[in-house]
């Protein structure tokens, strides 16, 4: 990136574990920890996958409650398009991407990624959403005063 660190989005390689969180299987992802985006721009979230669960019901969710995710889901892959938020779903690859488009500051924070399976044990991957921290005019008006 040939902008300073500020106005460049940086994704970082973290870990991964299994947790169980009562009756839910959690599978926390890092791979996408500490980016930056912009008010106005968009991002996308890749949620792997195991490939057993290639017909199986992917969704993605705010906050870190793997107990509700489903039922405040944003977006699932049987509606594949909600608003700002849309979903495509890889199953070759075993990622399903969600896209959001036209950032606001709101939209900050923790993400996540469920599959549904049929047992009790959903599969989550848990993501940090980028974190909004300038507008797209003011982030524009420092570009071209480089």
């Amino acid at each position: 990136c040939m902008l300073p660190p500020t106005y460049c989005i940086l994704p970082v390689a973290f870990y991964n574990a299994l947790v169980r969180v009562g009756s839910v299987l959690f599978t926390w992802w890092r791979n996408i920890l500490g980016f930056q985006s912009y008010e106005g721009y968009s991002e996308s979230v890749s949620c792997p996958y195991e490939s057993q669960y290639q017909n199986s019901l992917k969704y993605i969710c705010r906050g870190n409650q793997p107990s509700t995710c489903l039922q405040q889901a944003l977006i699932t892959s049987d509606t594949k398009s909600n608003g700002r938020f849309t979903l495509d779903d890889d199953k070759v690859s075993g990622t399903f991407t969600v896209n959001i488009n036209s950032l606001v500051k709101s939209d900050s924070g923790s993400y996540l990624c469920g599959v549904q399976r049929n047992s009790d044990l959903d599969v989550f991957s848990a993501v940090e959403q980028p974190t909004v921290q300038f507008s797209a005019k003011h982030f524009l008006g420092k570009l071209n005063s480089l």
